[in-house]
């Protein structure tokens, strides 16, 4: 895959809109799909996201960047109540005709405001150029009550995880707290977070660039404080818990 990114000139600044939807209809997002569907772990991940969407029993689900359409065909299997609605720009011949077969999962091209009981997004953001102003028209196109599951990596994993979206790494939880989202607790999630929308806040483009300046500007802090600080914290903990922990080691490393 990052072979790919650098073959369709990714890895050159400024990033170019035309380079990124070159790398997006590479067809090594095909060999992805096939990967995830044979792959036990990543199997199970999508799994547990379907079973935790089938709890809410909500009637119309939105799977944006659906990708290969594997969590919206389980999603169809286990709660087949519902219907599915799979926002994937670019969308694959594979991807369409694997998802033939399953009537109540329909291909749209845009967001409906106040349209969807629950929506789910995984992996995605961290390969947008504006993951606040995506996520702001994924929250409005939930219903109030409604429920959203959001899973992130922003961290260098992969060549197309945007180092400018790395800094939502600290501050996601209250971004989505501006946009009206409460964080659940949901301990069978692999990774992410269950959100439910709470009310309904309208940011404006002002209000969504104070945010995303505030945690740009925090960011370089904050690593510094996870590298430096957290280390020291959890030994003064360990410590506290354990007195004679550290003593012991180090009289195991003089012997």
């Amino acid at each position: 895959m990052d072979q790919a990114w650098l073959a369709h000139g990714c890895d050159e600044q400024p990033l170019r809109r035309e380079s990124l939807d070159a790398f997006y209809r590479d067809p090594v997002w095909v060999l992805n799909g096939m990967f995830i569907e044979q792959d036990a772990e990543s199997m199970a991940h999508r799994r547990v996201f379907a079973s935790v969407l089938a709890s809410c029993k909500s009637r119309r689900i939105l799977d944006v960047g659906g990708g290969f359409g594997t969590l919206a065909r389980l999603l169809n299997k286990v709660s087949p109540e519902s219907f599915v609605d799979l926002l994937e720009p670019y969308p694959t011949q594979c991807m369409k005709k694997l998802c033939e077969e399953f009537s109540r999962i329909k291909f749209v091209s845009s967001f409906e405001r106040n349209r969807y009981d629950a929506l789910v997004c995984t992996d995605v953001l961290e390969h947008v150029q504006d993951p606040l102003v995506l996520l702001r028209s994924m929250v409005a196109s939930v219903v109030p009550g409604g429920y959203l599951l959001i899973a992130n990596c922003f961290e260098p994993v992969i060549a197309c995880h945007l180092p400018s979206t790395f800094h939502l790494r600290y501050s996601f939880d209250a971004c989505c707290s501006r946009m009206g989202l409460r964080r659940l607790s949901c301990d069978e999630l692999p990774y992410g977070a269950f959100y439910q929308k709470v009310e309904e806040v309208d940011l404006s483009n002002a209000l969504l660039e104070s945010l995303l300046r505030r945690s740009q500007r925090w960011y370089p802090l904050r690593c510094w404080s996870e590298r430096w600080l957290s280390p020291v914290a959890l030994r003064m903990m360990k410590a506290w818990r354990e007195p004679m922990h550290y003593p012991r080691a180090l009289f195991r490393r003089l012997r």
